[in-house]
């Protein structure tokens, strides 16, 4: 990358001319096409005395992919280290959401839910010890319960997921 600092544009590298002001990016060129520095009046190669006007100029070629480098790493940096802040937002917005729309805390419901799955996978394992094959209806019934709680819950997220897509 050059710049041209008169008119003060970037210009791919390579470019010998600046399209803006028309002056020549760091050199002089006779009409020949010779190089010469800024400060001579005649070419140094075949002594024309015209010469295209000068436009100071700064390359920038690796300097601008270091610059890149440098501010992509930077947010890399910034990223991972508020991963955590952000999840913790997220998680602080569905608690939220979740307590106005249903009037109780998430954590609550989640806890009160295992602890009925535990309460009655522990009371099925008595009664199947105390049954043995006779217990295998109540098996089908919590099978049918564990289901319906299943579906119940993917109904809820879809629902959510739709309230998130239209906010």
């Amino acid at each position: 990358m050059i710049y041209c600092r008169t008119c003060r544009t970037v210009w791919p590298t390579g470019t010998v001319y600046c399209g803006k002001c028309q002056g020549s990016l760091g050199v002089r060129i006779c009409p020949s096409g010779h190089s010469n520095p800024r400060f001579v009046t005649a070419c140094l190669t075949c002594g024309k005395p015209e010469l295209s006007k000068y436009a100071p100029c700064l390359r920038i070629g690796c300097l601008s992919q270091v610059l890149a480098w440098l501010v992509a790493l930077t947010l890399i940096r910034f990223g991972i280290a508020h991963v955590g802040s952000l999840l913790l937002l997220v998680w602080g917005m569905f608690e939220h959401l979740f307590a106005f729309l249903f009037q109780a805390q998430f954590r609550d419901v989640v806890r009160n839910a295992m602890g009925f799955f535990v309460e009655a996978a522990v009371i099925l394992g008595f009664l199947h010890l105390a049954l043995g094959e006779r217990a295998r209806p109540l098996f089908t019934l919590y099978r049918f319960v564990d289901r319906s709680v299943r579906l119940c819950l993917r109904w809820f997220v879809v629902a959510v997921k739709a309230l998130v897509r239209r906010v």
